[in-house]
């Protein structure tokens, strides 16, 4: 439907319900490149895990290992403020895994971005499955971490495994970058980044193993020991009960 066929809707002869005369009003006052996202989020299959951030309530619940991050939910943008965090620590907001996403395959799915000071490769915002909300629960993803797209596993409170499996040529710090985490199978997971949301690249070097079975997937971001206070920001997390990277 357009703007133009919901007004043509409107018949001569005052037959008109005041369904019909909202829609089109509605069509005529709504600026096209609203009504277009709004399509292409109803296109979409919708997950009831999803997110887009603009409730204004931060959901998940908070794990914190170390420091004081402050979580924000604001114009369809969820930020965490990284302070004080201890090396390898990262501070995450773990949602719960529903329905059909409580078995493999899973992919989970952002569009996040890192803001820092600091001229160190160290802090990082990611995405992750984890088995828990806890500081110790496992988890298993990727970050970007400056220009570096890195492989990792470990804990909230301990990551570990990291391996650099890419440069995405173009420093993080006010860049929005798409990234995908897949559960492939037990244990197996891969993670992939884009620029534009369509076309996915590998972080390179294979799967990643885990012992772990998720009930969890889990934004993250990290100061990694450093003093400047570092922002990690998320523009929505969506969810689909199939391996999105074959």
């Amino acid at each position: 439907m357009t703007a133009e066929t919901d007004i043509a809707a409107i018949d001569d002869g005052g037959a008109n319900t005041a369904g019909e005369v909202r829609t089109a009003m509605t069509s005529s006052l709504t600026p096209e490149w609203m009504r277009y996202l709004y399509q292409r989020q109803s296109d979409e299959t919708a997950h009831n895990d999803d997110d887009f951030f603009d409730d204004g309530t931060v959901g998940g619940t908070a794990v914190t290992p170390s420091g004081t991050p402050v979580w924000t939910e604001s114009r369809g943008i969820l930020s965490v403020k990284c302070t004080d965090l201890s090396s390898n620590d990262v501070a995450a907001r773990a949602f719960a895994l529903s329905g059909g996403a409580t078995s493999s395959p899973v992919t989970v799915e952002t569009c996040l971005a890192l803001w820092t000071g600091t001229a160190s490769a160290a802090p990082r915002v990611g995405l992750a499955f984890s088995d828990g909300t806890s500081a110790t629960s496992n988890i298993a993803g990727g970050f970007v971490i400056q220009s570096q797209l890195n492989t990792s596993a470990g804990t909230f409170t301990n990551v570990t495994g990291e391996v650099n499996q890419a440069n995405t040529g173009q420093a993080s710090h006010a860049a929005w970058i798409y990234m995908r985490v897949v559960w492939e199978s037990a244990n197996t997971f891969q993670t992939q980044w884009s620029f534009d949301g369509v076309t996915y690249t590998d972080f390179g070097g294979g799967s990643l193993t885990r012992t772990m079975t998720p009930t969890h997937f889990a934004v993250m971001a990290s100061d990694w020991g450093f003093t400047e206070d570092v922002i990690g920001s998320f523009q929505y997390v969506r969810v689909y009960e199939s391996d999105l990277s074959v």
